[in-house]
């Protein structure tokens, strides 16, 4: 009666067993060839469903660079990103959930407290106000900071979405048939692609993309690769501004923003490709 957050009466106790709940994390994600996800990485409380979603971000993160990596031997080294990428996130997950529980079991660790203690200190583990704590438990919020594989040089001083961070779904351009992000990386049933994206101003012309330090070298089996999708944006919607805002960007294909530049920052954006394993000219 004291945990429970709203108002409640218990009529009845049908049953009553002890649960065993251990909060751990693995002390690597990688070893050689095999790679650890999910439940086999992390194991947490199921309040709020942070195993879960931990897990298929694990896969979401994975899948992508496994997909290059088998095609191509050049692309080897983006399995090197996935451990600092994914276990830094998930032990910080980790430790708030666990300090959520103990709220929950104990009042924030006293022995005591009312419900709304509890729930406010378990809002303080988790976030300044309740849509960050949202959506940091649904790891949309996630920012991969010691990635090998980001390029943290961001010349924007205020930026809406900072490199290594989740580009949210949108509409790309202001026109009524503007395409929106996630579908236009889907890749017309050709698999996920990375995005390099130029983002004009509203007010002036930006010309044609043409090409980024030279083309992209493919193997023959380019269908099973992370492709490269080319975009100028000349009337980039309001969404896009605020995230983004006029400049040179490149998308990876689990939707993190993994390079920011300004326009003509082509030789730039060929050393963060050259990074991923892409022979670039």
């Amino acid at each position: 009666d004291r945990r429970f957050p709203e108002p409640a009466e218990v009529l009845s106790l049908e049953e009553a067993q002890p649960f065993a709940l251990g909060h751990r994390v693995a002390s690597t994600f990688r070893r050689g060839h095999v790679f650890l996800a999910g439940d086999a990485a992390h194991q947490c409380s199921p309040i709020g469903g942070r195993g879960m979603n931990l897990g298929i971000q694990d896969a979401f993160n994975l899948g992508w660079k496994l997909a290059a990596a088998a095609d191509d031997e050049r692309f080897a080294g983006l399995l090197d990103s996935y451990d600092p990428e994914r276990r830094p996130v998930v032990t910080d997950a980790v430790r708030t959930v666990e300090a959520r529980f103990a709220t929950l079991t104990t009042g924030g660790g006293t022995g005591g407290g009312t419900a709304a203690e509890g729930a406010a200190a378990g809002l303080a583990a988790g976030g300044s106000d309740p849509r960050t704590a949202n959506n940091r438990s649904r790891d949309v919020a996630t920012v991969y900071r010691d990635s090998p594989i980001i390029d943290y040089r961001d010349p924007r001083i205020e930026p809406g979405v900072v490199p290594g961070a989740r580009v949210p779904e949108m509409r790309l351009d202001a026109s009524a048939a503007g395409a929106s992000l996630r579908r236009r990386m889907g890749g017309g049933g050709r698999g996920p692609q990375h995005l390099v994206v130029r983002v004009g101003e509203p007010s002036r012309d930006v010309g044609t993309m043409g090409g980024v330090a030279g083309p992209i070298e493919r193997s023959a089996h380019v269908d099973a690769l992370p492709l490269v999708d080319w975009l100028d944006v000349y009337q980039p919607s309001a969404q896009l501004l605020a995230a983004l805002g006029p400049g040179l960007f490149a998308i990876r294909p689990d939707g993190v923003l993994g390079f920011a530049g300004q326009r003509g920052e082509d030789a730039r954006l060929a050393e963060y490709l050259r990074r991923l394993g892409f022979a670039v000219g």
